[in-house]
C-alpha cells in the first residue's frame, strides 16, 4: 500500500469520525443527594439529544402495482432468441415507479434514565486524597462504607415503548483497594440475571472487571444476552 493511499484512508477515517456531515448534539445530566451521610439518591438522564443526517443518505419511494401469473412463452422466428427476463424487467418498471430522495432528516437520540437508592452500612473506609482547590473534597464526602445495599432503575426509551430494568446489588469494600459486587437483574430478557464486579487500585492503576447473566454461561447457546467487560484506568494526581 503506498504512502498516499494510506494518508487517504487514515483522513477520511478522521473526517468521517469527527466531521463526516452527519453532526448532532447531547448532553447529560445528572445528580447525587445524599439523605444521611450512609444513605444516597443517584439519578441520572443520559443521551439527551439528536442526529442531523445530511451526508450519504437515500431514501427510496415506491408506487404502484404488479402481478404477474408466469411467462407466456412465444415461439420466435428461427436463428432468433427471446429475452424474456428483460421484458419482464421492462413491464414491472413501466408499472412500478422508483423514485430516490436525498433529503435532511433528524433522528433523535433514545434517552436513557437512571436511579438508584443506596444504603451503606459497617465499617467506614476513608480514602486518601491530596490537598485541592475544591472545597467539595473534604474528610466527609470521601467517606466509603464497607458494606453497600442498594437498588438501581434503568429505562431507555425505544420507538414503540420504553424498555426498563430494576437492579439489585451489594457492593463490598475490601481493605482499600479492592471493591467486588453481585447484583440481580430483571428485565425483558430474563429475569434469572446474576452478574458480578469488582475493582481494584494498584498504585497508578484501577483495574476492573464485570460480567453478567453468569447462570447462561453453562449454556451460550441458549442464552439471550452476554456481556464481559474488563478495563484499565491511569490515574492523575494533581
Amino acid at each position: 500500500m503506498s504512502k498516499i493511499s494510506r494518508n487517504n484512508i487514515v483522513g477520511n477515517a478522521i473526517k468521517n469520525v469527527f466531521l463526516g456531515g452527519n453532526l448532532g448534539i447531547g448532553f447529560d445530566v445528572g445528580a447525587t443527594y445524599h439523605l444521611k451521610e450512609n444513605i444516597t439518591i443517584m439519578g441520572s438522564v443520559l443521551d439527551i439529544g439528536f442526529i442531523s443526517y445530511s451526508n450519504d443518505i437515500s431514501t427510496y419511494k415506491v408506487s404502484g402495482s404488479y402481478e404477474v401469473n408466469g411467462l407466456g412463452l412465444l415461439d420466435p422466428p428461427a436463428n432468433e432468441t427471446f429475452n424474456y427476463w428483460d421484458a419482464l424487467s421492462d413491464n414491472f418498471n413501466t408499472q412500478v415507479q422508483r423514485e430516490t430522495l436525498r433529503r435532511t432528516y433528524i433522528s433523535f437520540k433514545s434517552p436513557k434514565i437512571n436511579g438508584a437508592l443506596q444504603y451503606g452500612f459497617g465499617k467506614q473506609v476513608r480514602k486518601k486524597y491530596r490537598a485541592t482547590a475544591c472545597p467539595a473534597i473534604n474528610e466527609k464526602s470521601a467517606a466509603n462504607y464497607q458494606n453497600e445495599v442498594g437498588v438501581q432503575f434503568y429505562s431507555i426509551f425505544r420507538p414503540k415503548q420504553p424498555q426498563v430494568a430494576t437492579t439489585l446489588y451489594y457492593s463490598r469494600n475490601i481493605a482499600n483497594a479492592f471493591k467486588a459486587k453481585v447484583t440481580y437483574t430483571a428485565d425483558s430478557y430474563s429475569f434469572s440475571n446474576i452478574g458480578l464486579g469488582f475493582s481494584a487500585q494498584i498504585n497508578k492503576f484501577n483495574l476492573y472487571a464485570s460480567a453478567d447473566n453468569l447462570l447462561s454461561y453453562s449454556n451460550i447457546y441458549n442464552s439471550k444476552k452476554l456481556s464481559i467487560l474488563f478495563g484499565i484506568n491511569l490515574i492523575f494526581d494533581n
